[in-house]
C-alpha cells in the first residue's frame, strides 16, 4: 500500500516529508510530519485523522515534528522546534508544553527536541540541539513535576542528541553529530565511540537508532549503519 499527501482528500497524509513514526497497538500508526504536524493512520481502515498544528502556540502541537515517543495512558511525547508537548490524541488536545527556560536548570536543556525514548523504567529520554535531559517515571504525566536531569557538555564531548537507544543493560547510548556516546545513568561517566572503533561515520542521522530482540543495536549515518552488540 501506497499513502501519501492529497491536497483534495482531507483524510490523506499531511505530509510527503516524514520525520517520525509511532505504533500504539495493532491498529495505530502515529505519523510526524516536517511541515503539516501529527496525524494517525487506521492501519484497518487506511483512514488517516489530522492534527491541528501551528508554528509558535502552545495550545496546538508544533507543525514540524521530529520526534514522538509513547508516555502511557494512550498519551504521547511530540518533540518538535518549540520543545516538547504532552498530547492526548483521543481528545486531540496538548495537556502540556515544556521548553527550555534559561533561570530553571531543572528546565529542559533546549527547546529544539531532536530525539525521545522512553526508558525500560518508564522514564523519559529527551535529545535536544543541547544536551541530553531525563524525565524521572510517572503514572500520571499531565500532571507530575517537569524536574529534568541535564546532560550536557562538556559531560557529553557532543551534545546534539540526534538518537537514543537504551541496552538490555540499562546503558543508554546517544548518536550525534560527532561520534556515539555511551552514558552510565547511574555514575553519568559517558564514553565516546568514532571511526576508529569501527563506526561508518561519526555523524549519525536524527532518530536512525534501534535495536534487535538479540539485544544488538542499530544506528544510522551518513555513510551506512552499523550494528554491534553492546555487551
Amino acid at each position: 500500500t501506497w499513502l501519501r499527501p492529497d491536497a483534495q482528500d482531507p483524510q490523506s497524509l499531511p505530509d510527503e516529508r516524514l520525520s517520525s513514526l509511532l505504533a500504539e497497538g495493532q491498529d495505530d500508526l502515529f505519523v510526524g510530519g516536517n511541515r503539516a504536524g501529527l496525524a494517525r493512520l487506521d492501519l484497518r481502515t487506511r483512514r488517516v485523522q489530522r492534527y491541528p498544528c501551528a508554528a509558535v502556540d502552545p495550545r496546538v502541537l508544533p507543525c514540524k515534528i521530529m520526534a514522538l515517543a509513547p508516555a502511557g495512558a494512550g498519551l504521547l511525547w511530540v518533540g518538535g522546534l518549540s520543545g516538547l508537548a504532552l498530547f492526548d490524541p483521543r481528545a486531540g488536545r496538548v495537556l502540556r508544553a515544556l521548553k527550555h527556560h534559561t533561570n530553571d536548570p531543572r528546565s529542559l536543556s533546549r527547546s529544539t527536541i531532536i530525539s525521545l525514548r522512553r526508558g525500560r523504567d518508564g522514564a523519559l529520554w529527551v535529545g535536544s540541539s543541547g544536551g541530553l535531559n531525563r524525565l524521572p517515571p510517572s503514572s500520571d504525566p499531565a500532571t507530575q513535576p517537569a524536574q529534568f536531569t541535564r546532560f550536557t557538555a562538556p559531560q557529553l564531548p557532543d551534545d546534539v542528541i540526534n538518537g537514543v537507544i537504551e541496552d538490555q543493560a540499562g546503558q543508554v547510548w546517544l548518536t550525534t553529530n560527532d561520534g556515539l556516546l555511551r552514558l552510565d545513568p547511574r555514575s553519568g561517566a559517558v564514553q565516546r565511540f568514532d571511526t576508529l572503533d569501527g563506526l561508518a561515520s561519526n555523524e549519525f542521522n536524527q532518530g536512525a537508532v534501534a535495536t534487535t530482540r538479540a539485544g544488538e543495536v542499530l544506528i544510522g549515518g551518513v555513510r551506512g549503519f552499523n550494528v554491534f552488540h553492546p555487551a
